[in-house]
């Protein structure tokens, strides 16, 4: 009989929860530290609050285009000089509607697959949203679209 792996226990809860493995650990400690989403949230939450005037100079002596190079660094994976490749090869136009950056209010969207990551283009914010509430399921589009065909 195969062992069951167990979920992690959340240090703060002492129960098996959703968690973020926490990497930042004293030298020499092996072990992962578990801290549920909820416990990183609270504890996030906090430490701007307590730091806010902190958090507040530091955006504001920061530049715009170094913020943007760690927001995608962060969230995808890319810096701001592979987000305005894509945008030069997209001819800066959203990869599914084709509309060009300049009829939109906000900047196109970096779309990645949520399940590996990886990034698949540019897109406008409908395109993007709409890809997100279909949980970027190809099968869902493929109802979707026939639903619309069939009843034109």
């Amino acid at each position: 009989m195969a062992a069951q792996k167990l979920a992690p226990i959340c240090n703060k809860h002492g129960i098996p929860k959703e968690y973020r493995a926490n990497g930042e650990r004293p030298q020499g400690v092996q072990a992962f530290a578990y801290v549920c989403t909820e416990c990183k949230k609270e504890t996030h939450s906090a430490w701007r609050l307590e730091n806010a005037e902190y958090v507040k100079q530091t955006k504001q002596n920061t530049p715009k285009k170094v913020q943007k190079n760690w927001q995608l660094k962060s969230k995808y994976g890319i810096t701001l000089e592979d987000y305005n490749q894509l945008f030069i090869q997209q001819n800066g136009c959203c990869k599914i509607c084709e509309r060009h950056q300049s009829q939109f209010k906000k900047a196109l969207a970096v779309d990645h697959c949520h399940s590996t990551g990886k990034v698949r283009g540019l897109l406008c914010t409908s395109c993007n949203n709409g890809l997100g509430r279909f949980k970027d399921s190809a099968e869902l589009l493929k109802i979707a679209a026939n639903y619309i065909e069939a009843n034109r």
